[in-house]
Parts: structure tokens; sequence; C-alpha cells
């Protein structure tokens, strides 16, 4: 190899993994009021707290989709989190989980929001519900279970109120250890903030290897998830569910 080849390739930036973190939020009537308010503020705040969360190795960019009787993007595509502006989410209509499933699904793609497997961390997805789908979820939440992205995502929900339906919450994420519940606005700030940055931190990091040698992929799923658990358990106060101090 010449001279002049070596000083290129030593030049040649190294490549930066990317994670994705996906919203999806409930915009549905029932979240309307301090809900939706909630949600709104602490957005706005949080996201430019995981600015450089990733380091030198990894860029996150964010998707956020809302669902009720219709499924939206905030923008086409998903944003670094230096570009991203939050737009102020307003409420209306049913709770139409089964569509958000299948746009959920169209996106997690090389045609859609992913990239290549080995220049992504697979994704961080991020569920905010109040209630309990309007619509027949079955066939597109089954579907999407299929979709290799959704099998390797780090899963997070938060059951916003006590209507919310944590069984089906639990459905999405695999795990009802990793649905949390959040009956006050103090609350639902904090653990979107918490759960936000600490998704951020294990997503943009590979688990790979062990004392004993290379992880498989699902193996380090679970080391990811298994980690996500313990941090919730450790963060999950009193308060959260506290039905006195309810919406």
């Amino acid at each position: 190899m010449t001279d002049d080849a070596m000083d290129l390739l030593n030049n040649e930036p190294i490549a930066r993994k990317k994670l994705v973190i996906v919203y999806i939020i409930d915009t549905s009537g029932s979240m309307s009021g301090d809900k939706i308010g909630t949600v709104n503020a602490v957005m706005e705040e949080v996201l430019p707290e995981i600015r450089g969360i990733g380091g030198s190795d990894s860029d996150i960019s964010v998707a956020v989709m809302t669902f009720d009787t219709d499924v939206c993007w905030m923008y086409d595509a998903p944003r670094p989190i230096e570009e991203i502006k939050w737009t102020e989410l307003k409420t209306a209509g049913w709770t139409d989980f089964g569509r958000a499933m299948g746009e959920l699904n169209s996106k997690l793609s090389r045609n859609g929001y992913m990239g290549t497997a080995s220049l992504s961390f697979a994704p961080v997805l991020f569920l905010m519900s109040d209630g309990c789908p309007n619509d027949g979820y079955e066939a597109n939440l089954a579907k999407i279970k299929g979709n290799k992205w959704f099998k390797h995502a780090l899963k997070i929900a938060v059951a916003i109120g006590s209507d919310a339906n944590r069984e089906v919450l639990a459905e999405f994420t695999g795990n009802v250890e990793t649905v949390v519940e959040a009956n006050n606005g103090p609350a639902l700030a904090r653990l979107i903030r918490m759960l936000t940055i600490t998704s951020s931190q294990i997503g943009s990091r590979s688990s790979t290897m062990e004392s004993d040698g290379p992880l498989t992929p699902e193996q380090a799923d679970a080391a990811k998830e298994a980690e996500l658990v313990q941090v919730i358990q450790n963060a999950v106060r009193p308060e959260d569910i506290d039905f006195d101090d309810g919406w």
C-alpha cells in the first residue's frame, strides 16, 4: 500500500453507530389537560439533556409518533437531538393502538427509519398511554413482533393513571417489569426524564462480551433489558403509584 493510500486510510473518519429513540405517545381525548401538559413540558426539557450521551462513538436521533384516531409523526424522519424542536401535542379522538403498531412496523425497516444493522444500535421504543385500545390491535401487534428491529429493541412503557391497560403495555414491551405506572404529574415527569436518560445510556452501549466469551444478540438484548429493569426497580417510588394523589 502506498504512503498516499495509508494517509487516506488513516484520515478516514470512524463510522459512528446510530441510536434511534422512538416515542409512541397516546394523544387520545382522555390524555387532555394535565396529562398531555406534563408530557409536553418534560419532553421539551429532557431532550436537550441526552445530547452527547452516546459519546464519540454514537449519534442519537429521535422520532415522535402520536396516536389517537389518527397516527402522526412529529417529523418525517428521525432528527438528531441537536435539531429537535418540540412541537406541543394536542389531544382528540380514540385510542387506535393497532393502527399505531401498523405504522411503527412500517418504519422499523431499512426503507423506513432504520439503517444497516452493522451501523445501528437496536432502537429504543418508549410508549406512553393512559387507556385501552379502541381498535382490534391484536393482529398488528402480533405482526410487529415478527419485525427484527422490534425484537431487538429496548422497549419501555409508562402507564399514565390507574385506567391504563397495563396488560396491553406489557404485551408491547414483552416484560411486565418494563412497564411503570405514574398516577400524578410529578411522578410522570420524573419517570419520563429518568427512563429517557437511562434508556439512552443503555441503548447506545454495546453489550457484546462477557468474561467467558462473546454474547449472542439475544443475550446482549437480555443483558440490556435486565439492566433497565434493575434501574426501574431502584427508581420507582411509592408516590409514583399513589392513587390518593391521582389525575
